[in-house]
C-alpha cells in the first residue's frame, strides 16, 4: 500500500493507493444525502468562504471531490490518535490522481456543511482514500463526527 503523507496546519490527511479491501464484516457507510463533504483546493481567489481557525479561508469551485465520490465514511481508532477514514469512488480516485501534478504544494481543504474539519499541504500523489489525523480531539469525538457524516441528524461539532 502506498501512503502519502500530506502536511497540514491541525491535522493530517493521508492518502492511499491501492487500499486494501475493507474486512468481510465491514459495510461500506457513505455520507449522508443530507450531509456536505466536500474537497477543494484553498484560493485566495475562491468563491467559497469558510472560517478556520478564526481566519477567512478562500476555496476554489468547483470540489475536488464531493460527497458523491465518497463510498465509505469509517473510523480507524489507531494508537490513541483516532482518525476518520474517507474511501473514494474509483472514478473519483482516478480523478484525483489525474489532478495531483497541479496541486502539489498546494494547500486544499476538506469540510462538512461548510466547516473545515482539516487543511493540508499537497506533497505527494491523491488516490482512492484520504485519513485524517491527528485532530485534537477524542476517539468518541471522532466517532461522532464521523456518525454525522454517514447518519445526518444534529451537526456535531467538529474539532
Amino acid at each position: 500500500m502506498k501512503r502519502m503523507l500530506l502536511m497540514l496546519a491541525a491535522a493530517t490527511l493521508v492518502g492511499c493507493s491501492g487500499a486494501s479491501a475493507p474486512p468481510p464484516a465491514h459495510t461500506p457507510t457513505p455520507p449522508h444525502p443530507s450531509v456536505r463533504v466536500d474537497l477543494r483546493v484553498v484560493d485566495p481567489d475562491g468563491p467559497v468562504v469558510v472560517q478556520w481557525k478564526g481566519e477567512r479561508l478562500a476555496l476554489r469551485a468547483p470540489a475536488l471531490a464531493t460527497r458523491a465520490d465518497i463510498v465509505d465514511v469509517s473510523v480507524d481508532p489507531g494508537a490513541g490518535y483516532p482518525g476518520i477514514n474517507f474511501t473514494f469512488s474509483p472514478a473519483a480516485g482516478e480523478r484525483l490522481g489525474r489532478a495531483t501534478p497541479d496541486l502539489l504544494m498546494k494547500k486544499v481543504a476538506l469540510t462538512v456543511n461548510d466547516q473545515v474539519l482539516t487543511v493540508a499541504t499537497v506533497s505527494g500523489p491523491f488516490a482512492d482514500a484520504l485519513q485524517v489525523r491527528g485532530m485534537d480531539a477524542s476517539e468518541a469525538q471522532v466517532r461522532a463526527v464521523a456518525r454525522y457524516i454517514t447518519e445526518g441528524g444534529p451537526p456535531a461539532a467538529l474539532p
